[in-house]
């Protein structure tokens, strides 16, 4: 059991903290329906809209409202909840959506007017806005003396738009007003039409208090224990419906926090659940299985043959150097297994570069069969391959052809036809390609550096950015498109450099004038200034491929 104390005044217990529980997960076992509520930490960091893997907020419209409303309580997070519906963003009251009433109303941006004032204490904390059906039943019991079943009657009646059941209920409202005498009888039928328009989008508030609270949970989790956050939210992509694309955003917003993710590496196969995303201390790394076209059958017999060479020899994977683990372990493997591996980095311990890696790998698959068990058989720690071919050619058995044609090889490997130094663009294409995100290399990396001179601000600063015009590298990681109320398109994007993620707005004259560039993958240069609107989203002026 460990405690532990933070400066925002949060105090947890810990049971076991071990990385080995239920899937290889680090388990912490927190007692969440004792976890204070009113952390200042918690509500601030949801204020700031970084809200990837909160539960309701994780979306560009979970962030965005966030920044806006601001919530400060479970009751507030679980009214963005159901302010975040469709139907409500829809209901458009004076020109604007009843989410866009309560933000201005929470920031105090407009005057918080009750609609009747017997209405008002019922309403007070939603600043006078009809946000939950619960609350229509409080209106329908103490305005109208309504019995619960009676307000259950008005509720599903009006929900479901049920004509003839709506006018009954609808008189017995009137007339209980009359009873009650809180309002007049025009009062009345004005509250009861509001009423029925509030049921496009009034929604159940014990549910959306219960979102809340896991979304509160999550958010307490990830503000006071960001690695096994991470770490939990990344293994649990591959259930997601873009896996790759999950892991991109995920590793994105987990620079905010400064931490970053490690690709997969051999020698560290054991952390986790052997092969999948794993936290050990305080690094985050991808495991094998975590690599586009090795399924579970691959990864598995890559433990099993790792296995049999330690046992077999006496000795940790580490021990073995490039040439031993070339002949003992990765001829066992296919192709794909190999090229899988050594692209992402899982042999980047060895420090020798991966397209030496796999070029001499390419040379040794075209041995026949008898060739390479001649050539593992000699195998000795301190060899390499040219060695090996060397050996081959001077004591094994074989016709004048094909001494010729391992002389060509041998010669390959002293003469190389290319260059077999890694480039960033190299890398970080190969580790696009399998892991869904570049983790050694940003592709601004690759970059022509004139270009990238201009550069006088990083997705991360931007938003304490005090500069009119912003010059912003990176590359670009999602485009929705949408058409505008005149009929012409505009774009909503997020670029993303080594820092993090940025929100960006091209309008209209600006999309159709750049559209060819601004498309996802691509690595740009833009030029704007901060949305007056959303500090935090920037106003695409210009663009230009880097």
């Amino acid at each position: 059991m460990n405690q532990y104390k933070f400066d925002c005044g949060c105090e947890v217990e810990i049971v076991d903290e071990q990385i080995k529980e239920m899937d290889g997960l680090p388990g912490l076992h927190i007692d969440y329906e004792n976890l204070r509520l009113d952390c200042p930490k918690v509500w601030e960091f949801i204020g700031t809209g970084q809200t990837k893997g909160i539960f309701q907020l994780e979306t560009n419209l979970g962030q965005a409202w966030a920044r806006r409303i601001l919530p400060e309580s479970v009751s507030e997070m679980a009214a963005l909840g159901a302010l975040l519906r469709p139907g409500v963003l829809r209901a458009i009251v004076d020109g604007k959506s009843m989410t866009q009433h309560y933000a201005d109303r929470k920031s105090g941006k407009e005057e918080v007017e009750a609609f009747h004032e017997a209405l008002e204490p019922i309403l007070r904390e939603t600043y006078q806005i009809l946000v939950f059906q619960e609350q229509i039943l409080s209106i329908a019991k103490d305005i109208a003396g309504f019995t619960l079943q009676q307000g259950e009657v008005l509720r599903k009646s009006v929900g479901k738009k049920l004509p003839e059941l709506m006018t009954k209920v609808k008189g017995e409202f009137l007339e209980g007003c009359k009873q009650t005498g809180k309002v007049n009888e025009k009062e009345a039928s004005e509250i009861f039409e509001w009423i029925e328009a509030s049921q496009r989008y009034s929604f159940n508030a014990s549910h959306s208090v219960s979102y809340s609270l896991l979304g509160y949970w999550s958010a307490w989790v990830k503000v006071h224990f960001p690695f096994h956050f991470y770490t939990s939210w990344l293994y649990y992509a591959k259930d997601k419906l873009e896996p790759q694309a999950e892991v991109k955003q995920l590793i994105s917003d987990a620079k905010n926090f400064d931490i970053s993710v490690l690709p997969p590496s051999l020698i560290h196969l054991r952390e986790g659940d052997f092969g999948r995303f794993s936290l050990h201390k305080e690094k985050i790394r991808f495991g094998i299985k975590d690599i586009k076209r090795i399924g579970t059958v691959s990864s598995d017999k890559l433990f099993e043959r790792v296995n049999e060479l330690e046992e077999k020899t006496g000795k940790s994977l580490k021990q073995f150097g490039w040439y031993e683990l070339l002949l003992l372990l990765l001829s066992k493997l296919s192709l794909t297994v190999v090229n899988g591996v050594v692209q992402v980095g899982a042999l980047d311990y060895l420090d020798i570069p991966r397209s030496k890696m796999l070029f001499e790998y390419d040379i040794f698959r075209k041995l026949t069969s008898r060739e390479r068990n001649y050539i593992i058989e000699k195998c000795k720690a301190d060899g390499n391959l040219l060695m090996g071919l060397l050996d081959l050619i001077n004591n094994f058995k074989m016709g004048k052809k094909r001494i010729e044609t391992l002389f060509e090889l041998a010669k390959s490997l002293r003469e190389p036809p290319s260059s077999l130094v890694d480039s960033t663009y190299k890398i970080s294409s190969w580790e696009e390609d399998l892991l869904g995100v570049a983790v050694t290399h940003c592709r601004l990396d690759a970059c022509n550096p004139d270009q990238l001179d201009l550069i006088n601000c990083t997705c991360s600063e931007f938003t304490t950015s005090i500069l009119t015009n912003v010059f912003i590298a990176g590359e670009i990681i999602e485009v929705k498109e949408y058409r505008t109320k005149t009929g012409s398109n505009m774009a909503f994007l997020t670029l993303e450099d080594g820092s993090g993620q940025l929100k960006c707005i091209a309008f209209s004259e600006i999309w159709e004038k750049n559209r060819h560039k601004l498309y996802p993958g691509n690595t740009i240069l833009v030029c704007g200034e901060a949305s007056k609107r959303d500090k935090d989203t920037l106003i695409i002026q210009e663009a230009k491929n880097i």
